[in-house]
């Protein structure tokens, strides 16, 4: 779930006036993408795209339906099979008479899946309240599940841990919710009245399911119903342990409340005991990774697909190299590849060079911001790289050994060919920083590079003057 503001965020309110929301009006609910499933006589939407191992199943936060994920499953489904689902009442999925607690809703979507046919283990993808809700399945469906990604998920201690102005909102939230939804079933005006949504106006289909499914009366009731009974959901999430094992990413979002500037939560003092909690979701699981993006807000799906996109990627291969019984390289297995490496991009040899890493490897650059993706993207950028030098040299200074990866002290040195990149004369140059390489089987997956960012800086600014 949300922290409720994301809730409120997902039922339209942030957007528009609170209570000027529209009537559904018959007919006008654009078809269902994906498939309608009849689980003991509720009707909910599941919408599975691609194909490939692992599954990926989303359950959206609290107010939150399948087209919230729709950019993402697109980019996904190009290479593994991925499941948006709606909770009872939201999207296309019909209300239930069942208490919309956690427990309930978690058997819904077990249901649902398996008499769609879905079959696991399945990486569950848990947003918000979501996160709630794929805890507690990994929880009560251990062979189901393969693997767990929370982005911006709850955590069950923000009840008590979030500074107090958070309740008093989500308590606001709620008086306004439920006037919200007595105006919506009192169809007070037309959906072609609201507001165009940020993201859902970029595509016909998406603004048009928006208008739909963010006017129905069932909407609201289901997330009020939610809401009210989330101190049960807690509960339900209390009695779930650690993950074990199991593949865990956590994404989080250095600035999660900056999705509600104009509310009077205090910004800095709520992100930071945010972040805190986020950490403490990164030690359910010994096999766990979480990744940071510092100017996102928790809306993160929204703000920036493309990192949940990579580092989803990133999971399936994990979860794939786990069910096949991929093995851990060995240090040998690393020290022989690291040599082979440092040797070829002394020798200027791009082939060689490239070699040692993996078809879908990523490289990141993390004082230069720049990202290099793909086995292919990277031998053209060495083969470019290596041809503006007379000389080049890398040097492992000291490595440090982890299970899959390995923390290297290196030290680069190179003579620029002046002339032949537009400068007056050849350059000579020498960096020093920190390279994290990740590995899978005997190659190089991913690799994340800190250079020495003031002397980097210092001998470019060296660089382009003796250019002229």
């Amino acid at each position: 779930m949300s922290h409720l503001p994301s809730a409120l965020r997902a039922a339209g309110l942030a957007s528009f006036a609170i209570l000027v929301l529209p009537a559904h009006l018959p007919g006008q609910q654009p078809a269902p993408p994906g498939r309608i499933i009849a689980v003991d006589g509720v009707r909910f939407h599941l919408n599975c795209q691609g194909q490939g191992s692992p599954t990926f199943v989303v359950e959206n936060g609290a107010g939150g339906w399948s087209i919230a994920w729709s950019g993402i499953q697109d980019s996904m489904a190009q290479s593994v099979r991925f499941c948006t689902f709606d909770r009872a009442g939201h999207g296309w999925s019909g209300p239930s008479p069942a208490p919309r607690r956690a427990s309930i809703m978690v058997d819904e979507l077990h249901g649902a899946l398996h008499t769609a046919g879905e079959s696991g283990p399945f990486v569950l993808v848990g947003h918000s309240f979501g996160g709630y809700l794929v805890r507690i399945y990994a929880d009560r469906y251990p062979t189901d599940v393969g693997g767990i990604a929370l982005v911006e998920s709850a955590q069950e201690d923000q009840w008590t841990k979030l500074p107090p102005e958070v309740n008093a909102f989500i308590d606001a939230g709620v008086a306004q919710l439920e006037q919200a939804a007595r105006a919506v079933d009192a169809g007070m005006v037309r959906p072609e009245m609201l507001p165009p949504h940020p993201v859902y106006n970029q595509r016909p289909d998406w603004d048009s399911s928006y208008r739909a499914v963010s006017t129905t009366p069932a909407h609201y009731q289901a997330l009020i119903a939610t809401i009210q009974l989330m101190p049960e959901s807690v509960q339900d999430l209390r009695t779930t342990g650690s993950l074990g094992d199991l593949p865990l990413l956590v994404i989080s979002a250095g600035n999660s409340f900056g999705a509600f500037l104009n509310s009077p939560i205090p910004q800095p003092a709520a992100n930071t005991k945010w972040m805190e909690l986020q950490r403490r979701l990164v030690k359910l699981s010994t096999r766990s990774r979480h990744v940071i993006d510092e100017t996102a807000t928790h809306n993160i799906n929204w703000d920036n697909p493309a990192l949940i996109v990579q580092e989803l990627r990133i999971l399936a291969d994990t979860v794939r190299d786990r069910s096949t019984g991929a093995s851990t390289p060995d240090r040998v297995t690393m020290t022989r590849t690291l040599d082979a490496l440092t040797a070829a991009y002394t020798r200027a040899d791009a082939d060689a060079f490239a070699a040692q890493y993996t078809l879908t490897m990523e490289h990141q650059d993390v004082v230069h911001r720049q990202s290099v993706k793909g086995r292919a993207a990277w031998h053209a950028f060495t083969k470019q790289v290596f041809g503006a030098h007379k000389s080049l040299a890398l040097r492992h200074l000291r490595r440090a050994y982890g299970d899959d990866w390995v923390a290297a002290e290196v030290e680069w040195n190179g003579i620029i060919d002046g002339p032949r990149v537009g400068l007056a004369a050849d350059v000579p140059y020498h960096y020093r920083g920190i390279v994290l390489y990740q590995f899978k089987g005997d190659a190089i997956h991913r690799q994340t590079l800190y250079i020495d960012g003031p002397t980097a800086d210092e001998q470019l600014k060296a660089i382009r003057g003796g250019g002229g």
